[in-house]
């Protein structure tokens, strides 16, 4: 985003912070990551509906960064928030994506607390769901960065 947009589009700025953190903590960056979530939270928080979907994508990426970090208590803190958000911006009108939400909850439970077979059953069914989408997937990832790269690195706010 340009620094000359930003103060017009708190959404959009939001986004893009959001997609830079993705991009720091898949580069390891977990440190800038945490940093650039926690701001794309404080930004969604205040300009967004407080049940806006963009909440549990941005929860659910901080949950990540915490628990590579070491703090789980944490991660599984913004796990849930990520799950209650879903629950609400999603159900009933797209069950399928909010089902995904629910599986990394699982798998998270079952990673750090103990296995059962009625994780393991949700975790597949959603599993089998997602891989549908992963050409999606691509074409989401190509076009983000074909749009950051038209943009010069001095004019990314930090």
């Amino acid at each position: 985003m340009l620094k000359s947009d930003a103060k017009n589009d708190a959404a959009r700025l939001a986004s893009y912070q959001y997609n830079l953190g993705c991009l720091q903590f898949t580069l390891g960056n977990n440190t800038k990551a945490l940093k650039i979530f926690e701001k794309t939270l404080k930004a969604q928080l205040e300009y967004s509906p407080k049940d806006h979907e963009n909440l549990s994508n941005t929860y659910l990426s901080l949950s990540r960064v915490c628990e590579k970090d070491g703090n789980i208590p944490k991660a599984l803190e913004c796990l849930e928030k990520s799950v209650e958000n879903a629950r609400i911006s999603l159900l009933p009108h797209n069950s399928a994506k909010f089902n995904i939400f629910q599986a990394q909850f699982e798998l998270f439970k079952s990673k750090h607390f103990g296995k059962n077979e009625r994780t393991m059953e949700k975790v597949i069914y959603v599993q089998a769901d997602t891989f549908d989408n992963t050409s999606e997937q691509d074409e989401w990832v190509t076009r983000c960065k074909a749009e950051l790269e038209k943009i010069p690195l001095d004019d990314f706010l930090e």
